[in-house]
């Protein structure tokens, strides 16, 4: 099943709705490195900062400002993941499950998406989500799906939030369930129309 992302027009029609996003995720997350020029920001990745290391790996694999690198990403981002930076944890999973810079290897991925989940960042959360609700290198699990989207989901991730509103209105891996899916439709609606995306209290 290929996951795409909401339309508006979909979330403002009960009837319709979409299945959720993932099929490649997004997850560059821009910091002070970004704005550093290449030659900067390569002496402080190469002199070990994880950050650094990560904003590299991302240019690296987009080609942003250099030759594109596959291989070169992937390398930061194990330098950078290694140190235990979440996002560069999630990046490199990411690589590992589309075989890009390294051998596809959906066991690994899962074990860093797990590693970046761990320290509570969205971006692994919803990766495993994604994972178990479309059995991408586990057995399909709508349980465990739930609870990975859920944790997103109430960081704000909108994406999570539309995958859960996917499952509560179709019932594809748990009980369907049209208040809970009513409850997340008017979540994103809010989100898409008056930028007020939801978030659980902490």
């Amino acid at each position: 099943m290929r996951f795409a992302l909401l339309t508006l027009a979909a979330v403002l029609s009960v009837g319709c709705v979409a299945t959720p996003s993932g099929a490649r995720l997004s997850m560059y997350q821009a910091g002070p490195e970004a704005l550093m020029d290449f030659a900067a920001l390569k002496h402080k990745a190469d002199t070990g900062e994880a950050a650094a290391q990560n904003e590299l790996g991302q240019r690296y694999g987009t080609g942003k400002g250099i030759a594109k690198d596959s291989i070169m990403s992937f390398n930061y981002y194990n330098l950078s993941a290694a140190q235990g930076l979440a996002i560069a944890q999630c990046n490199l999973a990411f690589m590992y499950a589309q075989g890009e810079g390294t051998r596809k290897d959906l066991a690994t991925a899962r074990q860093w998406y797990e590693k970046c989940a761990a320290q509570g960042h969205f971006m692994g959360e919803y990766a495993l989500g994604y994972m178990y609700a479309t059995a991408n290198g586990v057995p399909k699990d709508g349980a465990l799906a739930e609870r990975w989207f859920t944790r997103a989901a109430n960081q704000g991730y909108l994406a999570a939030q539309q995958a859960l509103l996917h499952m509560y209105q179709s019932g594809d891996g748990v009980a369907r369930d049209p208040a809970k899916a009513v409850l997340w439709l008017h979540r994103i609606r809010d989100a898409n129309l008056y930028g007020k995306v939801w978030k659980a209290q902490q």
